[in-house]
């Protein structure tokens, strides 16, 4: 499920970077997203579900990285239902800041290559 006011934003987004594409992409994820004003994000994952902030979406973040940081957090929350709420927890509680980092730069690594080849598989670039 898909807040509707995110959906409308996202087709207004259609041109250059095929939103319907990532919109059905984002359908077929049975992710629930939910569009909410964040505090100095674009987007959240939760186990529950990824927040996502349109209002953000309009001048202040080009249409690339919107299509980009949605991928992400798609990424961030296919982990999360992979490892677990308890694995991330307990990485995020780390007192050894050596291994916090290494767990953050890990993950967030990762989400930025899941992104990438995804954007790579829906538009060839």
């Amino acid at each position: 499920m898909i807040d509707e006011s995110l959906i409308e934003c996202l087709k207004d987004k259609n041109g250059k970077y095929d939103f319907n594409q990532l919109i059905e992409f984002m359908e077929a994820s049975n992710i629930v997203f939910k569009d909410r004003t964040l505090k100095n994000a674009a987007g959240i994952a939760t186990y529950e579900c990824i927040y996502l902030d349109s209002s953000n979406f309009d001048f202040k973040i080009p249409d690339f990285m919107i299509y980009f940081i949605i991928l992400h957090e798609m990424a961030h929350y296919k982990r999360l239902h992979k490892y677990g709420e308890a694995y991330f927890i307990n990485e995020s509680s780390n007192e050894n800041y050596d291994n916090l980092f290494e767990h953050v730069i890990y993950e967030e690594t990762l989400a930025d290559r899941y992104a990438s080849r995804v954007f790579y598989i829906l538009h060839n670039k």
